[in-house]
């Protein structure tokens, strides 16, 4: 499906070759797609205002013929002056006209996943980085992508804000649930990262709730074995209560960060003074390092995924 309703690539109009959608009287450089006879008419200093490839490009001595990078724009191709010489640029039709619309469209509300996604492929490609924010913000709301996917995305065209989020949502899914597609697309580097960091956190979990942080006596405390025994039991949950235990080890992984919370709320027996009650819970809640290692395990997986 094309990127518009009613839109099919390199439309023009009628007995021309000059594009349905990207053609200006007042225009400054014209452009073709390398294996294409459709023909874009633009403003240089629009491309050159979004791109830095452009900027580059036109920031060149004007001559007959430019010379510019093989990846992106063919040698011997025309300057880009007039419509007889127009600049040849090596992209997928549909791709540049996604880039095109991104420069020169109205609005870009009405786009769905597949426009953004040429989108973001096109301004690494050109170097647009206000294109690249565009797109990285209309993905970020959709639901469309999974957290491999924007993973991959992520790490290929270099999105740090989307690497710590999608790894906190892998890490916290058993990795068996990853198809062969996936672990191929994220590569065998990524995987062993990931799959290190997943281990830390189920280990840590299952360490934190065999083992719940030792009770704070008060003073008027008369039977301290007792009092940490109700502790243990609270820990666990009683009287028809889960206890964080319980969370720590369920497969929804919830964030231990956010279990954090659920401490206040654990329902000791009378065997538990209040007062020792209150001074563990305080202690614990004034000293959640324990409750935020995990979060350390994804920031090292974060950074080693940044690095490759």
């Amino acid at each position: 499906m094309s990127f518009l309703q009613g839109y099919i690539p390199g439309l023009c109009q009628p007995d021309t070759n000059r594009s349905l959608y990207w053609f200006y009287r007042d225009a400054s450089i014209y452009l073709q797609v390398k294996g294409s006879t459709v023909v874009y008419a633009v403003w240089a200093s629009k491309l050159a205002d979004t791109a830095d490839f452009f900027g580059d490009l036109l920031a060149l001595p004007q001559a007959a013929e430019t010379t510019v990078d093989d990846d992106v724009s063919t040698p011997r191709s025309g300057n880009g002056a007039t419509e007889a010489t127009p600049l040849e640029i090596q992209a997928g039709l549909e791709q540049f006209e996604v880039f095109l619309e991104c420069v020169f469209g109205s609005s870009t509300k009405s786009h769905p996943v597949s426009f953004w996604l040429m989108a973001l492929e096109m301004a690494d490609f050109f170097n647009a980085a206000s294109i690249t924010h565009t797109a990285q913000r209309m993905l970020g709301v959709s639901k469309d992508l999974n957290p491999v996917t924007r993973l991959n995305l992520a790490m290929h065209y270099r999105l740090t804000d989307w690497l710590e989020p999608s790894v906190s949502a892998i890490v916290r899914r058993p990795l068996s649930l990853l198809t062969q597609q996936q672990i191929t697309a994220m590569g065998f580097s990524a995987y062993i990262i990931l799959a290190e960091a997943a281990t830390k956190i189920l280990e840590h979990r299952a360490v934190l709730a065999a083992n719940p942080p030792a009770p704070i006596h008060h003073s008027s405390c008369e039977k301290p074995a007792a009092c940490h025994t109700a502790w243990s039991h609270a820990w666990w949950g009683e009287a028809a209560k889960h206890g964080v235990a319980i969370a720590l080890i369920h497969s929804s992984q919830t964030p231990a960060s956010s279990i954090l919370p659920a401490v206040e709320n654990m329902h000791a027996s009378w065997q538990m003074p209040l007062y020792c009650r209150r001074l563990t819970i305080e202690h614990i809640v004034n000293h959640p390092e324990v409750f935020l290692r995990e979060e350390r395990f994804i920031a090292q997986a974060v950074k080693r995924l940044s690095r490759l």
